[in-house]
């Protein structure tokens, strides 16, 4: 009895030693990046591993394929590392406290491209000592905008002209968030609409027009119906905060002291607002990336901190912590391989929604996430999942939505823009019916747009590992195809959020029809309708038993389990 009790704590404590603290069973964590064993497309790769606690602090530890280790300290449970690296085998771990993580290994390719993540001082430094207005391009280049988008500038024209003598909204209080959010948005669109007119057009009217609304808004009480609040109108407050950010920035030439004054009080407010929410002393977007508000709100943060960098004191650190987190995080949705696991509808919205903020981040730091492996390889998601001439989107809320044509012709043009490829120029030639005036097709820089051909040699088929996506075409380029998508979602890419219990499900489209379909509707986040038959399994085409039982998702588990899937192989 002795001996056998010996050997068992003997192989206890093998067990504890061999235990890796990066190992969590929250599936919600941060993934462990890069992979281990992963031939990654960026260098130097994002560095990311579950938050162990809240006052954690961490080393990450690279050895180069010569052999030297360098370390750096992280400032949570990520890391950008400060230099390019060249292609070769590399190993990582992390030390947390006394306590080592495993040993993993990746490999930069030799077709990786570099991405290094600014001094944050530096840039910071550097914007700084930009006159406003930072967030546009040159004269020239906005002049070439805007006689490039003829339709749009006219429709945008009458639009803001129209709205002139209309009477100013007052501060939205219906006694509802969802009321008053879409009033918000409402305002802020018309806000929006007027500033790019401004921008583009240089037209005295458009400039009084704008400072209208801006200073109207800028009234708002801060802390009051339209405050920044995890569960409350956070959506429009960050877009009406963006606005208001934009005005100070774009008008600020022309703007008197006091107007100036009164849009800074405000931004100040909405700002730190946004940052105790996602930022804080320790990210909650960091330790649970998969947050598509609270992603955004990081990115936005990080954006328009630097537009008020040196204005407002504390901008410098809500920028020194939102910019490096969204460079890390870019899209939590997906890997390197540009897949976004949480539907296509949801990315065409996510995307759409972080377009502006990039274009603005570039031309106010020239931090160009369009360099991003995700960024770069998005435009096959798109061309695949959601090619010209399909019928519907796939494997998520709102997949039968109509209007998502019109914006699946707004926002991949807008990305396409954002980040050229050849087969990203032959689907946004393809696509129509976008609304021309709006932000994410007219404020882009110049493009040669027009007919692009098919990139020869494109395969008809695509496996997206890091989310489990295929799609299989009989011709990608014919809009009368046969299509057939199949989805089996790894960790950490399971059933959740707008994501469907439908791992091992498919479906087929032919002729621009819906054969083999999801059915359901999206009538709104957690209907009754949501909960019994949309998430389920038994509304897609995948195997249920029992009569109709079918596969867990999180929501459904007391927030607990995921239900994930796995493709072991693939061939075209």
């Amino acid at each position: 009895m002795l001996r056998h009790a010996i050997l068992a704590a003997a192989c206890l404590a093998s067990l504890t030693a061999r235990a890796d603290w990066m190992e969590t069973r929250d599936p919600l964590a941060a993934p462990v990046r890069p992979a281990d064993g992963a031939t990654v497309e960026q260098t130097p790769p994002d560095f990311s591993w579950p938050d162990a606690s809240k006052d954690a602090k961490y080393t990450l530890n690279l050895t180069y394929p010569d052999g030297r280790t360098r370390s750096m300290a992280a400032p949570q449970n990520y890391a950008n590392w400060s230099e390019q690296l060249p292609a070769g085998r590399y190993s990582w771990f992390v030390v947390k406290g006394n306590e080592k993580s495993d040993v993993r290994s990746f490999t930069v390719g030799p077709k990786a491209k570099p991405f290094v993540a600014p001094d944050m001082k530096e840039l910071l430094a550097k914007v700084k000592a930009k006159p406003h207005p930072r967030g546009l391009p040159d004269a020239a280049t906005l002049k070439k905008m805007a006689e490039q988008r003829p339709e749009g500038v006219t429709k945008l024209s009458r639009e803001v002209t129209g709205r002139m003598r209309s009477p100013l909204p007052e501060q939205p209080n219906t006694g509802s968030p969802n009321a008053d959010n879409n009033r918000v948005y409402e305002e802020t669109k018309r806000t929006m609409n007027a500033l790019a007119a401004y921008a583009l057009l240089k037209d005295d009217r458009y400039y009084e027009e704008a400072l209208r609304r801006v200073k109207n808004m800028a009234a708002w009480d801060p802390n009051g119906t339209t405050a920044y609040t995890r569960h409350g109108v956070n959506m429009g407050a960050r877009t009406m905060t963006y606005a208001l950010v934009l005005g100070y920035d774009w008008l600020h030439p022309k703007l008197d002291a006091s107007t100036k004054q009164l849009l800074l009080n405000t931004i100040k407010v909405r700002l730190a607002h946004m940052d105790k929410d996602v930022i804080g002393e320790r990210s909650r977007v960091a330790t649970h990336p998969r947050d598509s508000h609270a992603q955004l709100s990081a990115t936005m943060l990080g954006m328009m901190a630097t537009l008020v960098a040196g204005d407002i004191p504390e901008a410098d650190g809500w920028a020194q912590g939102a910019v490096p987190l969204a460079i890390n995080l870019t899209q939590p949705w997906g890997g390197e391989d540009g897949g976004f696991s949480n539907g296509t509808p949801y990315a065409l919205w996510d995307t759409g929604d972080l377009q502006p903020h990039w274009y603005v981040l570039r031309w106010a730091t020239g931090v160009d996430f369009a360099q991003k492996a995700w960024v770069r390889n998005y435009g096959r998601f798109l061309a695949y999942f959601n090619p010209p001439g399909t019928p519907a989107r796939l494997f998520g809320d709102g997949h039968e939505q109509a209007q998502l044509v019109e914006q699946s012709a707004r926002f991949g043009k807008g990305y396409t823009w954002f980040a050229p490829s050849p087969l990203g120029r032959w689907y946004a030639s393809k696509l129509s019916g976008e609304e021309a005036m709006r932000f994410e097709y007219i404020m882009p820089p110049p493009d040669s747009g027009g007919a692009a051909p098919f990139p020869a040699g494109t395969p008809n088929s695509l496996y997206l590992p890091t989310t489990g996506w295929v799609a299989m075409h009989s011709s990608l380029e014919d809009e009368k195809r046969v299509s057939v998508y199949f989805k089996s979602s790894p960790p950490p890419h399971g059933a959740f959020a707008h994501q469907h219990a439908d791992q091992n499900s498919f479906v087929v489209n032919a002729g621009g029809k819906r054969l083999a379909i999801e059915s359901g509707y999206y009538d709104g986040y957690k209907t009754r309708h949501w909960w019994n038959w949309l998430k389920q399994t038994r509304a897609k085409n995948a195997i249920t038993y029992d009569g109709g039982k079918g596969q867990i998702f999180f929501e459904a588990t007391d927030y607990k389990e995921m239900g994930y899937g796995r493709i072991t192989r693939f061939e075209s």
